[in-house]
């Protein structure tokens, strides 16, 4: 005879738990968006990058440069193939520029459990022997519906250092930056700078899209003219665009 009282009690026990694994491997609707679906537990590794992966018809990437010099700080600067990332000389006084890079991948299933995230940039002509970087996590002002905008070039015509798409200011200049940095990365030549991403924040950018505000690499302790040149997604060199890996575990 079952004990109908016992295998409630049972279930008080367990559902918590089973409501935690799913909060833990982001289980959700996951509308069929699984890319690949291999054998139950084993995982996969997918990068994306314009162009070229996971196939040549990938166009998820969206980046720019911020730069907060004279003249720059409400430039677009969300069409170029590369540029600089710390510090360079404008006529008589130093400025600062950053890059800010948001990389679509709610194509993967949002009952994926992350495994490793991983960024990856392309940087050339380091200014000094050894230039330490950081990432952070990007956010936008609570008044804006939707995220910041790549733009075409040109003046208060997409994101700059003091606005997210040339008309709505950001709340700190140089962008929303979320909290302590979420990585850093040392270049010393000519490299690929990696930047490793949380799994919540990934999977976050896969259940909620919405919420994909990218990353954002500044140079740390800048000094007067140290900087390097970083390859964006409209770079003419494929292998040199941003590359974003994830390693998950399908659900679903």
């Amino acid at each position: 005879m079952i004990d109908i009282g016992s295998g409630r009690n049972l279930f008080k026990r367990v559902a918590p738990l089973l409501v935690l694994f799913f909060i833990a491997a982001g289980c959700g609707d996951d509308g069929g968006k699984i890319i690949f679906d291999p054998g139950n537990g084993e995982s996969v590794t997918i990068e994306f990058q314009d162009g070229f992966l996971p196939t040549s018809f990938y166009s998820g990437t969206r980046d720019a440069f911020l730069k907060d010099g004279p003249g720059l700080d409400t430039y677009n600067f969300g069409t170029t193939g590369y540029d600089t990332v710390g510090s360079r000389l404008l006529t008589d006084s130093y400025y600062e520029s950053r890059y800010i890079v948001r990389m679509e991948i709610s194509s993967l299933s949002d009952c994926a459990e992350i495994i490793r995230a991983e960024l990856h940039l392309h940087v050339s002509f380091p200014s000094a022997d050894s230039l330490v970087f950081e990432a952070y996590q990007v956010t936008v002002p609570e008044v804006l519906p939707g995220t910041w905008i790549e733009g075409f070039g040109g003046p208060m015509n997409g994101v700059d250092w003091i606005t997210v798409d040339g008309a709505v200011p950001w709340d700190t200049e140089g962008g929303d930056l979320v909290g302590a940095p979420i990585d850093s990365a040392t270049v010393a030549q000519d490299s690929v700078m990696m930047f490793e991403i949380p799994g919540v924040i990934a999977l976050g950018w896969i259940e909620e899209p919405l919420s994909n505000h990218g990353i954002a690499v500044r140079l740390v302790g800048t000094m007067p003219g140290e900087h390097i040149i970083l390859h964006t997604r409209e770079s003419a060199l494929f292998f040199a665009r941003p590359r974003l890996l994830i390693e998950y575990i399908p659900g679903g």
